[in-house]
């Protein structure tokens, strides 16, 4: 007697609020957080020839909040002002429907001013006009095929606000490269915890006869022997001789050998709460810290040494790729 009450208070997901309320924001928490934006009431709009290519037009429900305003006007703002949707966004078009759900992924070609356009001829849908990746979906759109239609069978549009042109690099490399020549392969790949995970040396370290320069390093009339990242021996020398032989002090010597001989390296600093920065304080802090004497004077001095000496190890660590024949990405 009980189970029909049972089910008809069962709490609804996430996701089940969210396509009862015509859209909106999903966020989880956690370590495997997600978040994303969720449109519903996905119809197809006429297919328009583009300079490039076919665009697809969609119409959505307005998401909650301003989009839904009664004004045109403000929500013509809203979509001119909103980091939704916003021009070159990748996003996902999902199909779901009884034994069957399809996903096909595309980039908005709408601009927030298209947009803003349309909802502010009309306050129950938005046009979007989005380039998808697979003919497929273009073939749908052109039989103006009913893709939302009931409880069980409806589309959804997905944004998560990823600029494609900016992950576009990474997506080609993938489809180009060999498997095993993808940088931090083992680390993408590996299952469970990183705490048991080597850090290799990089790729380049480790061809046979490659030697990192360190006497760029060393002081007039010092030598500094060459680093094999792949010798132990090797290592243990050159920790010493720079500690010896060069301007680093015996920290910044562990953080250059763990830049030189690791695929990724953290190099940690001093952090300074601003208060502590003489040019931060207000007039009476100012007169405090007089009272105090030359007690801040000395925390700022040793931050300060601290916080430049990172940025020294940093250019040393240059010095050496240059110097060495390496040229880091970007410079």
């Amino acid at each position: 007697m009980w189970a029909p009450r049972i089910l008809s208070e069962r709490r609804l997901t996430t996701l089940e609020k969210l396509l009862a309320s015509k859209g909106g924001a999903y966020r989880t928490s956690g370590m495997n957080s997600v978040f994303f934006y969720l449109y519903t009431g996905v119809r197809f709009a006429p297919v328009k020839a583009e300079r490039r290519n076919f665009t697809v037009g969609l119409l959505l429900d307005p998401p909650p909040g301003g989009a839904r305003d009664k004004n045109g006007k403000k929500r013509a703002e809203y979509w001119d002002h909103s980091k939704r949707l916003q021009r070159g966004s990748l996003v996902a078009l999902v199909l779901i429907s009884p034994g069957r759900f399809q996903v096909f992924l595309g980039t908005t070609v709408s601009t927030g001013a298209d947009i803003g356009e349309s909802a502010k001829a009309d306050d129950n849908t938005i046009h979007l006009r989005i380039s998808f990746f697979d003919a497929e979906i273009e073939l749908m759109a052109l039989r103006r095929q009913s893709i939302t239609i009931n409880s069980s069978t409806y589309a959804v549009l997905l944004d998560n606000s990823i600029m494609f042109e900016a992950i576009q690099p990474f997506l080609r490399t993938l489809q180009q490269v060999e498997p095993t020549s993808i940088p931090f392969a083992n680390t993408i790949s590996h299952s469970g915890s990183l705490d048991s995970l080597r850090a290799e040396p990089p790729r380049y370290a480790r061809v046979p006869w490659f030697r990192y320069n360190l006497q760029c390093l060393a002081r007039p009339g010092s030598n500094i022997p060459n680093l094999n990242a792949n010798d132990e021996t090797s290592v243990a020398l050159a920790r010493q001789h720079l500690v010896r032989s060069s301007g680093l002090d015996p920290s910044q010597a562990d953080a250059m050998i763990g830049a030189l001989t690791r695929e990724v390296s953290l190099i940690q600093g001093c952090v300074v709460h601003p208060h502590f920065k003489t040019g931060f304080l207000s007039p009476s802090r100012q007169a405090s810290r007089n009272r105090k004497g030359m007690a801040d004077c000395r925390l700022e001095k040793m931050c300060s040494i601290l916080m430049s000496r990172k940025s020294f190890t940093g250019k040393e660590i240059l010095r050496v790729l240059f110097s060495s024949k390496i040229r880091p990405i970007g410079v």
